[in-house]
């Protein structure tokens, strides 16, 4: 372009401007999207504050719904049926929220937008903060607005950025508080004095703390009951609840924005993460998996990678793995040393697993894989006796997109262990913790992630029925 004869140097330098003003933009305050099914727990959240429903209320889903000739369906085409108001959140279910929307009513739903904090800039200290957009109050209340309160029920129609989604998340699971949002808590001299603190500034209470712990509690159950649609985002030994997201634009009817939004410890959140991904490529136009395979939505894509993430953060903080679950797809090795060879097998047989024995000898010397070592049922173990255990090296496989069978069998023939986490069994490999090819010592566990692709989850009604913008009727 700078090259170009018909362009001048003032088009080339506001061309340039614009470009750079593009790249250097923080999308976290700029980017204004349809958040989807992550706006869920804000409606309802609201409806519970308001008691137009209750923990047993309960709902009916069809897999379709229809308002003002408009249908709008569900992720499950062949519906929810009967569900709680605790499974409809699991299960993202859009005919649930739409009358859980409908329940609310168009005055107090806009009454909570504004509470929560989407009709003005959320006091951040930086620059080029962006507003949310939705209907003006007067069309969303009025009779004509039944369709645009339908799709704002589900997070769709109308557009936040993603610092004002976490910061009024983060009201509905910290107790109710609307907070501002600030980028540095304290600042200190070279010898250690706080010199500036940065004091937590509530803006409202926007909800009760009991229905602050309700809703917390459903987003939970959304990671870590069977059936929800961030399960996922489940890292074992750590407490994470949250929401997923995969929002369709109108732009283009492959432009779908997918995400998770997260946080944990599930019971007293510390730390809450919002990830998502802009337009994930399909295989092909209108198909809904991309080109190896995964189906497109928040909790195949943006959920593993967030409950990832938030378990490196807790890591970071200093927290403690903790639970039941922490082994919850394996076994841990017990040392064996010094014990019997009767022993030892009776040992390992109990917890399912298979012995080989190497050499002579009345106690094991060593054993394989070592003692602490988390592994599937079934694996394999070798207990050496009077004889060092062999030091010989293999190289890590490419487990990608492996069953949990094919990824164990393809560890054991090189003489590695596989040490399962995220769906386990059900699923297929996510992420290996060591690279295809790293050289490694024979008996080394290896961490694999495994997701479950086998539900289009979150709430995306691909196939039209979308009630249209305001500026469409």
């Amino acid at each position: 372009m700078k090259n170009d004869p018909t362009v001048s140097e003032e088009e080339y330098a506001k061309a340039l401007s614009d470009a750079q003003l593009q790249q250097w933009a923080n999308k976290n305050m700029r980017l204004s999207y349809e958040p989807g099914s992550t706006f869920k727990p804000v409606v309802v959240a609201a409806a519970l504050e308001e008691g137009v429903i209750d923990d047993n209320s309960t709902f009916y889903c069809r897999g379709a719904v229809t308002i003002d000739n408009w249908t709008i369906r569900c992720s499950a085409r062949s519906g929810h049926g009967s569900q709680s108001l605790r499974k409809a959140v699991m299960n993202s279910c859009n005919p649930a929220l739409i009358d859980i929307g409908k329940k609310l009513g168009a005055e107090k739903f806009y009454e909570y937008w504004e509470n929560f904090g989407f009709t003005s800039k959320t006091g951040i200290e930086l620059p080029s903060e962006e507003k949310s957009t939705f209907w003006d109050k007067e069309l969303f209340v009025s009779p004509s607005g039944v369709t645009q309160l339908a799709t704002a029920s589900f997070g769709q129609r109308f557009t936040t950025t993603p610092i004002h989604l976490i910061t009024a998340l983060s009201a509905v699971i910290n107790g109710g508080h609307l907070l501002e949002p600030y980028l540095v808590q304290s600042v200190t001299d070279a010898e250690g004095n706080v010199v500036s603190y940065h004091e937590p500034k509530e803006v409202r209470q926007v909800i009760s703390q009991e229905t602050s712990d309700l809703v917390r509690s459903y987003m939970e159950s959304v990671v870590n009951d069977p059936g929800g649609t961030g399960k996922n985002a489940k890292v074992e030994g750590y407490h994470i609840g949250g929401k997923t997201g995969s929002s369709q634009t109108l732009d283009s009817k492959d432009h779908i924005i997918v995400s998770f939004l997260g946080f944990a410890p599930a019971d007293d959140p510390e730390v809450i993460v919002l990830l998502g991904y802009d337009w994930p490529q399909p295989a092909a136009p209108g198909e809904n998996t991309t080109a190896d395979g995964i189906y497109i939505s928040g909790g195949n894509m943006a959920a593993p990678m967030a409950g990832e993430l938030i378990a490196n953060i807790l890591d970071y903080l200093g927290y403690e793995k903790s639970g039941s679950d922490v082994n919850a797809n394996g076994v841990t090795i017990p040392h064996l040393v010094g014990k019997t060879p009767e022993e030892a097998r009776t040992a390992l047989n109990n917890l399912g697993l298979n012995v080989r024995l190497s050499g002579e000898g009345a106690v094991v010397t060593d054993q394989m894989p070592t003692a602490g070592s988390s592994v599937p049922k079934g694996s394999s173990t070798v207990l050496y006796l009077g004889e060092e255990k062999p030091e010989t090296t293999v190289e890590m496989p490419d487990l990608s997109g492996m069953t949990y069978d094919e990824a164990k069998a393809a560890l054991e023939k090189v003489g590695l262990y596989l040490e399962a986490t995220g769906t386990g069994e059900s699923g297929k490999v996510f992420s290996q913790s060591v690279n295809a090819g790293t050289v490694l010592d024979v008996g080394t566990a290896v961490e694999v992630k495994f997701t479950d692709d086998t539900a289009p989850d979150n709430g995306v009604t691909t196939g039209g029925g979308w009630a249209p913008k305001e500026e469409e009727e």
